[in-house]
């Protein structure tokens, strides 16, 4: 009985341990209504010479926002779409000090890269303004 006991619950740990594997994050309009949810894929070990690609995508208010790969090698795509030709946002880069680094304007629908490669390897956050709102995403660069 202890036995089976045991297993069960060694069982249930693993699985609990297997599903802390993603955080999510909620993205809140000024009135305090949720609008979005980001998962964060979390690894425990990154194994040498695998390419890890995961594409980022949100969609926020009419404005779709796609930012990959990340982790990255030194460019870093942004596609956004949604909005209309005549909309103006700005994408700024921080360090993982909240040095800023790195600020553009863009206009309209497009992709769009932003060069990492001159920077160390490490995290950045990439915070995209549009309006009165903005959202973040950090980004692993390799």
């Amino acid at each position: 009985m202890k036995k089976n006991l045991f297993l069960i619950l060694l069982v249930f740990c693993s699985v609990s341990l297997l599903n802390a594997q993603a955080l999510y994050e909620y993205v809140y309009d000024e009135a305090g209504n949720r609008i979005a949810r980001k998962i964060i894929h979390l690894s425990s070990k990154m194994d040498e010479g695998v390419e890890y690609v995961d594409v980022v995508e949100d969609q926020l208010n009419g404005l779709n926002v796609q930012v990959f790969p990340n982790p990255t090698k030194g460019l870093l795509e942004l596609k956004i779409s949604g909005t209309n030709e005549a909309e103006n946002y700005s994408v700024s880069v921080f360090d993982a000090f909240g040095k800023l680094i790195i600020k553009k304007a863009f206009a309209g629908n497009g992709r769009f890269q932003i060069d990492l490669s001159n920077y160390p390897n490490g995290y950045y956050i990439v915070t995209i303004f549009w309006g009165s709102q903005k959202v973040s995403y950090k980004i692993i660069k390799n």
